[in-house]
């Protein structure tokens, strides 16, 4: 879309603005807009029987919401139309007007007591959301970060890491952010030797080192045996999470163990993946699970996990070839 952007030039359309750069009136207009939108996606996604995972993004992420710029007439309300503006259809712009109705997009035509929003012959663009990221799991990087997602028109995330105390603070710290609506992972499942240990292991700006026992079961939870499922459930539900992130990082290869070479870079072994999930499963909780090889990717679908968050490949180990990478029709089938 932006390449379109670049390309066309279209001489009135507006800046990429998150909803926070507008006056209240015109904000109020914007979120109203996006929940209409969401809505109707969400009864879409119903009627052609698809799941309705991480608040619609299976059905699409792209039309969750929008980031434009407007001057508006009143605020949006049940009944609204949308005038004057061009409407990005995922190849170009379309110059049409825009209904809402009982809080949905519709099609038919305004009515006397509908309210008037004035695009004005600007652009409204599809929304940026991202669905994986760690820009904004904890305190720290939300105040970094968060004016620049509003500035970006980047309104929805899933933040995949962090832990479950600075997920918390962090939840409590998005309810103030009005035009952003993000989900905080705050559990992460590896082993004791796994990612991102060796991550978190890295000299701090002031030359300062964590020791591994400060880390494991606190920043991570490490799962190492049958055993630690129970003894260590009541760590993994703490705070009620709605999404956890695993880590496999092939998992086939037990060379890897026992090694200081890869020490703080595994990940969970590969025949506890099926009852850890399962196990979420049962308590309510959705599974996304960091792969990096074909067998991991196996591994993890086969075990019913709902979604792979890095697809094997983006990183090549060294001493493996693409056969290592290169998905099985089979495996691809069962994901689909």
């Amino acid at each position: 879309m932006l390449q379109y952007l670049r390309k066309n030039q279209p001489p009135a359309v507006a800046l990429m603005l998150g909803a926070g750069a507008f006056d209240s009136p015109v904000r109020a207009a914007i979120k109203a807009f996006f929940k209409a939108l969401f809505k109707s996606t969400h009864q879409s996604c119903r009627q052609h029987q698809h799941q309705h995972q991480l608040r619609g993004w299976r059905c699409g992420a792209s039309v969750l919401l929008l980031a434009f710029g407007l001057t508006s007439t009143t605020m949006a309300q049940a009944d609204t139309w949308y005038r004057h503006g061009y409407w990005f259809d995922g190849q170009s712009f379309v110059k049409r007007d825009q209904y809402v109705r009982d809080g949905l997009f519709s099609q038919a035509s305004p009515t006397a007591a509908s309210k008037v929003v004035d695009l004005t012959g600007h652009y409204v663009l599809p929304p940026f959301a991202e669905g994986h990221n760690h820009n904004l799991q904890n305190p720290f990087l939300q105040k970094r970060f968060a004016a620049q997602y509003l500035q970006d028109g980047i309104l929805y995330g899933l933040m995949l890491g962090g832990d479950s105390a600075s997920a918390k603070a962090t939840r409590q710290m998005l309810q103030h952010q009005n035009n952003l609506d993000v989900l905080v992972s705050g559990v992460t499942v590896s082993s004791s030797d796994g990612h991102p240990l060796a991550m978190i292991l890295q000299p701090g700006p002031n030359g300062e080192l964590a020791q591994a026992q400060q880390v494991i079961d606190k920043m991570f939870v490490a799962i190492d045996q049958p055993a630690d499922l129970d003894n260590k459930w009541s760590l993994l539900l703490q705070n009620h999470p709605g999404i956890v992130k695993i880590m496999l990082v092939h998992s086939e290869d037990p060379s890897r163990r026992n090694n200081p070479a890869y020490y703080g870079r595994n990940g969970l072994d590969a025949a506890l993946v099926a009852p850890l999930v399962k196990k979420f499963k049962a308590s309510g909780v959705r599974v996304i699970a960091h792969t990096e090889s074909a067998a991991d990717f196996q591994t993890a679908v086969h075990a019913g996990v709902d979604a792979v968050a890095h697809l094997p490949g983006y990183h090549w180990w060294p001493g493996k070839t693409a056969a290592d990478y290169r998905l099985a029709d089979s495996a691809i089938a069962e994901a689909a």
